[in-house]
């Protein structure tokens, strides 16, 4: 269905492209939360996406779950039906840009998560200013390596010497955009840059 929005002074439509969510993401599951009652939400509504932050010196804190919960989680989400992300801050964004896939691939393919979003900014305990052409290819070899997996770089001014370089060349079809300015501190954005051509 489209969307039609009038024209100024005329009565003619013109026709707004329209965007279809295939998912809404819940991000900070922690050890405050049943992962049953997690998983019973998914199984009623199986567009809710389950969104869980990895930081290593905030694990068990409050938005941080305990490693100790993510394997409950696991058990809980034998039959892979749940959707999880993993919000990759401080040393797990530092690996994954540097190519390591252990902790994402241990994420994957014992927990079943299947995307992971990028948070490399310095509210998340990554010095950024590190960020260059070695990021673009140790994220770009890790999206290679793991084609079931979406990996989310947040795009921002922090960020840009990965996401500019990525979104200039022949960027990885399972790796996408968010862009975010708040850099996830959820501060609501005055404007939104137009979408990137493609």
């Amino acid at each position: 269905r489209e969307l039609l929005q009038r024209e100024k002074g005329g009565e003619r439509g013109i026709p707004v492209s329209t965007m279809k969510l295939s998912m809404m993401g819940f991000c900070g599951a922690d050890d405050s939360v049943d992962p049953r009652l997690l998983a019973a939400i998914s199984a009623r509504y199986d567009w809710v996406e389950w969104g869980v932050l990895f930081r290593d010196d905030k694990q068990g804190q409050p938005r941080f779950a305990s490693f100790e919960w993510v394997d409950d989680l696991q058990k809980v989400n034998e039959d892979r039906r749940m959707r999880l992300a993993g919000h990759l801050c401080s040393k797990y964004a530092i690996d994954l840009l540097q190519g390591d896939a252990t902790f994402v691939r241990k994420m994957h393919e014992d927990h079943g998560f299947t995307r992971f979003q990028l948070n490399a900014t310095k509210a998340n305990n990554v010095d950024s200013s590190a960020l260059g052409p070695d990021g673009v290819a140790g994220l770009r070899r890790v999206a290679e390596e793991m084609p079931g997996c979406e990996f989310i770089l947040q795009a921002n001014d922090e960020t840009e010497a990965v996401w500019k370089p990525l979104l200039a060349s022949n960027t990885p079809p399972n790796i996408s955009f968010l862009f975010d300015e708040s850099k996830g501190l959820g501060v609501v954005a005055a404007s939104y840059p137009p979408p990137p051509p493609g």
